[in-house]
């Protein structure tokens, strides 16, 4: 048996405390000048319930800088944080900014109740933690050790690249109750994203994907892509309780397309176990053109092993023209095991097509869950002690208020199924990642 490896996690962002001096910066006084006299450790509040008006710019200190009042309280000027060594930390707090926020060196950037105007940029930290924070354009961390987002939303993209950091140790990213608008990409050595609303992801790595919805309908208009895009021999998914749907496209005038409309697509010999999730709408609606691999809720291009069970699985596929694909699945018979999942056809789509095996096939036309169809095995019982329902409400691996609770949450960086005992608590806080 593998061993799991659980934690809870707790977000004390708020609760970090001040060593050194405080240094108000109030009307028309100058942050940067405040910046320049202070020494690592103090604490710079601005007490103007106003507009700040500058860049910043802070070299190898670590500092706090918070307003009293979020609402009112803004700097016009773009954020530059530079060469911070192991240990020291930057709190940036309650108030709004316009600009960018680039941050570099191997410290620790902690940034809470805030809106970022434009982009964030980070590489070599320990660690970066964001709580209630808004991204207006796009996120991204490179060779960060750790990298934390909980109740954030990011306008744009999410690009966490490296799976090891500056010294050779293992990159983790953990996404929790937040959203992501458009594409999320990782190539962290481990990824865990829970009760988050997200659009297209790409993942390499060990990782967990619990009670999500990657939703393909953005700003009014569908997205062609693929909702979850896993690839490479290193890579290793639990992906259980999502829903992935309406990556669509109404493709006219006959043109040829591929590989696009997909809930989720394993290549490289990856591996993963997809587990009662609720999988529909990935569609070519246009009944003219040439469609290869398109219109699919799972497609298996190759991989080391993937178990498919407890899934509803309904309009995946394509409305006519000559294609290839066209199915709920489309996998190889090799290494794929596929049983107890709930289907249904779209226009004459496949249920089950590349050679795989379909087993204990639920008919279903109307997408709904079905109670105590699933996998009978144990391992797959529901909270309640009774036999698997397909669908998202299956299974016992995940939390029902996840999506809300200001609570610990378990978080695995293993790719073994979870069996979360009631009542267990190791904790790992965000202010110095202290095992309790």
């Amino acid at each position: 048996m593998k061993k799991l490896s659980i934690f809870l996690f707790t977000f004390a962002l708020g609760a970090t405390i001040a060593h050194g001096a405080t240094i108000n910066v109030g009307a028309g006084e100058s942050i940067q000048s405040a910046i320049n006299g202070a020494a690592n450790g103090d604490t710079i509040v601005l007490t103007y319930p106003g507009q700040y008006v500058g860049n910043v710019t802070i070299a190898s200190k670590g500092l706090t800088i918070r307003s009293l009042n979020q609402a009112l309280t803004s700097v016009l000027g773009n954020f530059s944080i530079s060469g911070l060594t192991a240990g020291q930390v930057i709190n940036i707090q309650s108030f709004n900014f316009s600009g960018d926020l680039n941050c570099s060196g191997s410290g620790i950037l902690r940034i809470k109740d805030m809106q970022i105007g434009n982009s964030l940029n980070c590489s070599g930290l320990a660690k970066i933690v964001l709580q209630d924070v808004e991204v207006m354009n796009t996120l991204t961390a490179n060779q960060v050790t750790d990298c934390y987002l909980r109740r954030t939303t990011v306008t744009k993209t999410v690009t966490v690249g490296g799976n090891q950091d500056a010294n050779g140790n293992a990159t983790r990213l953990v996404v929790l109750q937040s959203t992501i608008k458009e594409k999320l990409t990782s190539t962290a050595a481990k990824s865990w994203i829970g009760y988050s609303n997200l659009e297209e992801s790409y993942f390499e790595g060990t990782l967990e994907i619990v009670k999500n919805e990657f939703n393909g309908f953005r700003s009014g208009v569908h997205q062609a892509g693929i909702g979850i895009d896993l690839n490479g021999t290193n890579t290793t998914a639990n992906i259980h309780n999502n829903k992935i749907y309406d990556f669509r496209v109404n493709q006219n005038g006959g043109a040829a397309i591929n590989n696009i409309c997909i809930g989720i697509r394993i290549s490289g010999n990856a591996k993963a176990d997809i587990f009662n999730n609720k999988i529909f709408r990935n569609q070519d609606g246009h009944t003219t053109g040439t469609e290869t691999f398109v219109g699919m809720g799972i497609y298996v291009v190759s991989t080391a092993e993937t178990k498919i069970f407890g899934n509803v699985l309904y309009d995946n596929g394509v409305s006519g023209g000559a294609n290839t694909g066209h199915a709920n699945i489309w996998a190889p018979a090799q290494n794929v095991t596929i049983a107890y999942n709930a289907m249904t056809s779209h226009s004459g789509s496949g249920m089950v097509l590349g050679g795989a095996e379909n087993h204990a096939m639920v008919n279903s036309e109307t997408g709904a869950d079905h109670v105590n169809k699933g996998h009978p095995d144990v391992t797959h019982q529901d909270k309640d002690g009774s036999r698997n329902d397909i669908g998202p409400s299956g299974g016992r691996n995940y939390l029902t208020n996840g999506t809300t609770t200001n609570g610990p949450i378990p978080i695995s960086f293993t790719a073994d199924p979870l069996a979360v005992p009631i009542g267990g608590t190791v904790t790992i806080e965000s202010t110095g990642a202290t095992v309790k």
